[in-house]
């Protein structure tokens, strides 16, 4: 849509960067720990968010980014919950740098 949006104005494709945002973002080297977490999240949160979330360990945030960037996205918003300071790190320390 923004595509042909775009083409009418006669602005090329990549005039209007591209965003998304992902969350809650959850993450986690140990399965029982992001289970935990996940558990803890109100199910209306979940709900709502549904198709948004990361859930998961750092390589499967790795892939899920990289497809935002192979898709044309330039900026990614994540959206973390409370202060799951496992979930920064991670983010901080395998992720960002990995993409």
């Amino acid at each position: 849509m923004l595509g042909g949006h775009l083409r009418d104005v006669r602005r090329p494709p990549g005039a209007v960067p591209r965003s998304t945002v992902i969350g809650p973002v959850v993450l986690s080297e140990d399965a029982a720990r992001l289970a935990a977490k996940v558990a803890a999240i109100p199910p209306v949160v979940l709900a709502t968010a549904e198709g948004t979330t990361l859930l998961g360990t750092p390589e499967q945030a790795v892939v899920r980014l990289q497809e935002c960037v192979a898709l044309g996205f330039r900026y990614v918003i994540l959206s973390t919950m409370g202060s799951d300071d496992e979930t920064l790190e991670l983010l901080a320390r395998r992720v960002i740098p990995a993409v």
